[in-house]
């Protein structure tokens, strides 16, 4: 009995040195993601992605995120009245995260991010990653995806946004028995017309026609 007693307490104490030892490293990441430097948030990002291969994805790591993620956007710091804190490719590594994690909360900081980001590489990493992990309801994320998207071709449309969109609802609508919200559809159809390449008009014209095929499958049932 006193063996299993000092092996129980013995674990105990290995579990506690444990926890510390990830509380230190997430201190540490807190503090690095909460820098000026570019480069150290980058870096914060990567040991952020060490600590969550080990198992780690309590709150904390999702407050790392989201901080990273929304810095620039809706917390902004100004040196001579320009912003200092804008780093696209950081928040790019944040949507690339979110989609590994692929769990409700990652989702709802997706949906989040489309909504409020501007860069268009960072669109389409968000993008992407609601169209892989999307199993919420899609009556919110998919008209946030076909807003943003809209506001980039009424602008300066990209081809791989356009793509990505398209792509991304394709899963989406795959995954809810064919069906997708009305604002997806219109959005799909006008990249079918858009200026895009044609390999991005295609794949929009052929998703749209399977779309109306379902359609009209469901009325006959």
């Amino acid at each position: 009995m006193k063996r299993i007693a000092f092996v129980l307490i013995g674990l105990c104490l290995i579990f506690e040195s444990l926890q510390a030892q990830e509380s230190l490293e997430m201190l540490l990441i807190r503090e690095q993601s909460r820098t000026q430097d570019r480069n150290t948030k980058l870096i914060a990002l990567n040991n952020l992605r060490r600590t969550i291969m080990r198992g780690n994805t309590k709150d904390s790591v999702y407050d790392v995120l989201e901080f990273l993620g929304f810095e620039g956007l809706l917390t902004r710091s100004y040196s001579f009245g320009k912003i200092i804190n804008d780093f696209p490719d950081v928040r790019a590594q944040v949507a690339i995260i979110l989609r590994a994690l692929g769990t409700e909360r990652a989702q709802e900081m997706l949906i989040k991010l489309v909504s409020t980001e501007h860069d268009t590489t960072v669109l389409i990493e968000a993008i992407a990653g609601l169209g892989d992990t999307l199993t919420m309801n899609g009556n919110i994320a998919v008209p946030t995806m076909a807003r943003a998207v809209r506001d980039i071709h009424l602008k300066n449309p990209n081809n791989g946004l356009a793509l990505t969109v398209v792509q991304a609802f394709e899963k989406i609508a795959g995954r809810n028995e064919g069906a997708l919200h009305q604002d997806g559809i219109d959005m799909v159809n006008t990249i079918a017309s858009g200026p895009y390449f044609t390999q991005v008009r295609k794949e929009a014209e052929q998703f749209s026609q399977d779309l109306w095929r379902r359609q009209v499958q469901s009325r006959k049932w």
